[in-house]
């Protein structure tokens, strides 16, 4: 009975000590597991694809159509006021904005991310941010049916006033007595390029008819829904497995500095 105990006493694993020492890392383990698995909070993942609306305008070379918000600089403003960038970010309450950027295929759409707690949470959250981004984008429509007016307006004035001195030099040419060439063909050069400035003037009143009637401005709309939502982080299985590794490690290290001790 003596020798065996002696054979156990000179192999240190086997040491009563480190024995408990290795249950009560076991312990620890299981502790760690079932606290990790009670804290653990399922959070899920949800993108949205917005598309950027766009203004036309009519200029000389015709419709041109310009970004509402430059995409950009809207990705830029997303994250400065979620508290994705600058100094002094805070811990931010589920839900909130994961991610803020643009697309790789088109510059022109824009990506968010959200995580939430659960995935109704998510894409309710998501839902509201799009809705009120293109609400803000609404209030440039309304200023750009105000320039297509604008420029209307004056593109009228244009052609009143040009009317009126070409009815002027008509009377001026009229009048003129024939034996007076030379200023009769310098009001005929001047009839010419008043009458070039009118179908100039002319042009670009078409355009701009046709581009309200037709194609003038693209909405901010969304291009991809939130309705993939998918779970982020540690799957329960996982989170045993990692607590009770988590909890050997420590058993294993416990019992390290014990067989330490003993040979000191």
């Amino acid at each position: 009975m003596k020798a065996s105990n002696s054979i156990l006493s000179s192999i240190p694993l086997l040491q009563r000590r480190v024995v408990v020492t290795l249950l009560q890392g076991m312990v620890i383990g299981g502790l760690i597991a079932a606290g990790s698995l009670a804290l653990r909070k399922p959070r899920y993942l949800a993108n949205l694809v917005l598309s950027v609306g766009k203004v036309g305008y009519v200029t000389n070379a015709g419709l041109v159509q310009v970004a509402v918000e430059r995409p950009q600089a809207l990705v830029e403003r997303l994250r400065y006021e979620h508290g994705l960038k600058g100094i002094g970010k805070k811990m931010r309450p589920l839900p909130y904005l994961y991610r803020a950027r643009l697309s790789r295929s088109d510059n022109n759409l824009v990506v968010l991310e959200a995580h939430g707690r659960s995935e109704e949470q998510t894409t309710e959250f998501l839902t509201k941010l799009s809705a009120k981004l293109i609400s803000d984008h609404a209030t440039h429509f309304e200023d750009a049916g105000g320039l297509w007016q604008q420029r209307h307006d004056q593109l009228r004035k244009h052609l009143r006033i040009i009317d009126g001195v070409i009815d002027k030099q008509l009377d001026a040419l009229a009048k003129t007595p024939k034996g007076n060439d030379q200023i009769h063909a310098v009001r005929l050069m001047q009839m010419g390029i008043l009458t070039s400035h009118r179908e100039k003037a002319d042009e670009d009143l078409h355009l701009l008819n046709i581009s309200r009637s037709r194609f003038y401005t693209v909405e901010t709309r969304i291009l991809q829904k939130p309705e993939n939502t998918i779970a982020v982080g540690l799957s329960k299985p996982a989170t045993v497995v990692t607590g009770s590794v988590a909890g050997a490690l420590i058993g294993c290290l416990l019992g390290l500095l014990t067989l330490r001790r003993d040979d000191d």
